[in-house]
């Protein structure tokens, strides 16, 4: 519900002591909140303590975004809904309606009056609605005196001369006003006593500035007069001079384009203004200029654009809301167009170096092939060292600024920036000692202007160090030895480098590339130390381990080692390597021969680390299943284990690793296969079960007696026999570890098997 604001407006239609007015009725929200304004008898105030005759609902109007915005809008939108309760409309249900479909007649003896707002669209739209009820009834006594000047307020000193009163509405049933309006106080001098009617808004023509000018508002209807009002006075200000001293001067020629401060004078005759407004155009009209903004001091910074335009503009002080009259049109020409800069073009660069600071102009440039849709102009830089930081910056420019930096035309973006300083750019790079780098000067979007461009740089270190990096190369294995292979990816500071190792071996590198040391031994550390070859002050070193033995035989897919549904296998993946999937050693096993329907359960319990188990139809193949954590003794292990069914034709791969980037040593076990034959089938044709996990007791219901009921484990192994001859039965499995279980159950010579879970 949203808070409601009553507005009040009035017009007299008077018949003897009978007078009717019309009371508006407002609320403001959004139109999928819903909005809901709700008008109850005791809302209705116009008629003040007169007795009601008549009542009907009439004009309705809704607004969208502000209280006097687009009223357009209802029926494409959004609509309303109307419901009245009590009186000679109840039961008045009006669905999706607009203007005038809430104009009724008679609503009088109302109980209630609701409208609320639906959305039509998929907008939340803002919306002021507005309905008005008109209101008859008999006057029985004067209208109270208590209407409020609002504007200009009572006492102000520097009001508008404009003429336009405002107050505020009466109550006491109101059919009009009598204004009055003097030089002097209880006089009429400026407006004789009028009737204006039932309004609270009068436009008294322009006004004096310095006068004090005295209001006079009593209130009427048919019965008289209020009495003892209250009069009201305010003071016009007084009319400011004009402005004098701009800059730029009237009649100045070739004043720049771009960021331009407009500056002036304070009048030298009549009050000091407390603000000025300044207008501007393109043709000498005067007053038809628009307005550019108001400002409290004497200066204002605005941008010109376009070349060779003659440009007019007004500053009219201001007292209060009074401007000044009849002040001087001023007028200036922008200057000339320059000419396209010789740098337009990537191939016409002009060159800059460490150091400079150059001043350019991209407003005639083309765009040429920078990073945004805007003007540009190019510089080249070349001949820094290696590890040089470079800066190049356009902080001061005068418009929104991009800067970019490429290694060729055409070629790479070596760094780019768009706001550095406020709007301004600024990027720093690091020289590799042998490109030549092209700098792009534009604007941001499609923005251009005046620039001024900056390059630093500061040297290098005197010993940048070089960059490289080693891993396990080539092996001999069986016999356990390893190559280490070191690859060169940044000389430093050195034009060459040497490579070494603990044992002295040196190989001197002059380009970047690989190079390959050992062999070693099995857990073998091995240092290796980067130096710059003309001394041994600038130099890296990094170590690593070779493996402690050969890859396992089965380390790849290809080389899956063969095993056979009941076999137990004791193996290790630490030293083994990664060929996929997680970022952990691995190694392979291949199962063939299955039977279709066969459940096959392979398991990692009793391994010494976190595991992870995948089986694929192939190498490079379908994952058919995988798992992280199973049960394992009882209760949930970070072991695996995994149970799927044989197509009875797949060759299935087994790849053990570990969960994450875990190794270490597994045991893996393949389940007797063809102990629990699992067929295809619809278990709930048979019989039904539960629950599934079971604490204690799996409860069987056949749908005729229940013959035999066998258990078995994940490894096919039988654990529990029963035969009910029974439709009912409770298996009592509290004696059971926790895990996965298997349910053979044989009805009329039809076995089924289900799968349980034990908690």
């Amino acid at each position: 519900m949203k808070k409601i604001t009553f507005l009040f407006s009035f017009c007299l239609l008077t018949l003897g002591a009978f007078a009717q007015t019309v009371q508006t009725f407002t609320a403001s929200g959004q139109d999928d909140d819903p909005t809901v304004l709700t008008i109850l008898p005791g809302d209705i105030t116009v008629n003040g303590a007169n007795p009601i005759t008549a009542l009907s609902l009439t004009n309705f109007s809704v607004h969208y975004y502000t209280p006097d915005g687009d009223d357009t809008w209802c029926g494409s939108w959004y609509d309303f809904d109307l419901a009245i309760v009590g009186g000679a409309a109840d039961g008045t249900n009006i669905i999706g309606g607009c203007s005038p479909d809430f104009e009724i007649a008679d609503v009088l003896d109302f109980t209630s009056i609701t409208l609320t707002s639906n959305t039509i669209d998929s907008w939340s739209d803002l919306i002021y609605m507005y309905v008005d009820l008109s209101v008859t009834f008999t006057a029985s006594e004067p209208p109270v005196c208590n209407a409020v000047l609002t504007n200009p307020l009572n006492g102000e000193t520097i009001a508008s001369n404009d003429g336009n009163i405002e107050w505020s509405a009466a109550t006491g049933g109101v059919d009009g006003y009598y204004l009055t309006v003097g030089t002097t106080s209880g006089g009429s001098e400026f407006l004789a006593t009028t009737d204006v009617g039932n309004v609270t808004t009068y436009e008294l023509g322009i006004l004096t500035g310095g006068i004090t000018y005295y209001v006079n508002i009593v209130p009427y209807n048919p019965i008289g007069s209020a009495t003892s009002c209250t009069e009201y006075s305010f003071t016009v200000a007084e009319v400011p001079g004009c402005a004098i001293n701009p800059e730029p001067a009237d009649g100045a020629v070739g004043v720049p384009v771009g960021n331009v401060t407009f500056s002036w004078e304070a009048p030298t005759s009549g009050p000091t203004p407390t603000s000025y407004n300044l207008y501007a155009g393109e043709t000498p009209t005067g007053d038809d200029y628009g307005l550019i903004a108001n400002f409290t001091d004497f200066n204002a910074a605005l941008t010109l654009n376009g070349y060779d335009l003659e440009l007019f503009w007004i500053v009219k002080p201001v007292n209060g809301t009074t401007e000044a009259t009849g002040c001087p049109v001023w007028s200036f020409i922008t200057e000339s167009a320059p000419p396209t800069p010789a740098n337009n073009e990537c191939a016409d660069a002009e060159t800059i170096n460490c150091g400079d600071t150059v001043s350019g102009y991209t407003t005639t440039a083309t765009d040429n092939g920078g990073y945004n849709a805007s003007n540009d102009v190019w510089y080249v830089l070349a001949g820094t060292a290696n590890g040089e930081e470079i800066t190049a910056s356009l902080c001061g420019s005068d418009y929104d600024t991009y800067i970019s930096v490429y290694d060729a035309c055409g070629g790479n973006v070596v760094a780019g920036n768009d706001d550095f300083c406020s709007v301004q750019s600024q990027v720093t790079f690091t020289s590799d000692g042998s490109s030549t780098y092209y700098i792009a000067v534009e604007g941001y979007g499609t923005g251009s202007g005046n620039f001024d461009l900056a390059v630093t740089c500061v040297p290098p270190p005197a010993c940048v160090e070089p960059t490289f990096t080693i891993a396990l190369g080539a092996n001999n294995c069986p016999t356990e030895e390893y190559y280490v292979d070191v690859v060169v990816t940044n000389l430093g500071t050195g034009a060459a480098v040497d490579i070494s190792d603990d044992s002295g071996v040196i190989q001197t590198a002059v380009g970047l590339g690989s190079y390959s040391f050992g062999p070693y031994a099995a857990a073998t550390d091995v240092n290796i130390t980067v130096e710059d070859a003309a001394g041994d002050t600038c130099s890296a070193t990094d170590s690593i381990t070779t493996p402690l033995a050969c890859p396992p035989a089965n380390d790849l897919c290809v080389n899956a080692e063969i095993v056979y549904c009941g076999d137990v296998i004791n193996g290790s993946t630490i030293s083994a390597t990664d060929t996929g999937n997680n970022a952990s050693n691995d190694v392979w096993y291949s199962l063939a021969g299955t039977t279709d329907g066969e459940e096959i359960s392979i398991s990692l319990c009793g391994s010494d680390f976190d595991t992870y188990l995948r089986v694929f139809d192939a190498c490079s193949g379908t994952e058919v299943v995988s798992n992280d954590d199973d049960f394992c003794d009882g209760s949930i292990a970070v072991q695996s284990a995994v149970t799927f069914t044989s197509d009875g034709t797949s060759t299935y791969y087994i790849m053990v690793e570990g969960y994450s980037s875990n190794n270490g040593n597994f045991v893996l076990t393949v389940g007797t296969c063809s102990t629990v034959g699992i067929e295809e089938y619809n278990a709930s044709e048979l019989f039904s079960y539960y629950p599934n996990p079971v604490n204690s007791t799996l409860n069987l219901r056949g749908q005729k007696a229940i013959q035999n009921v066998a258990i078995y484990n994940m490894l096919g192994q039988e654990v529990l026999r029963t035969s009910p001859n029974a439709v009912d039965s409770a298996l009592d499995m509290s004696s059971l570890n926790a895990g996965t279980y298997f349910v053979k159950v044989t009805i009329e010579n039809i076995t089924k098997t289900i799968k349980v879970i034990k908690k």
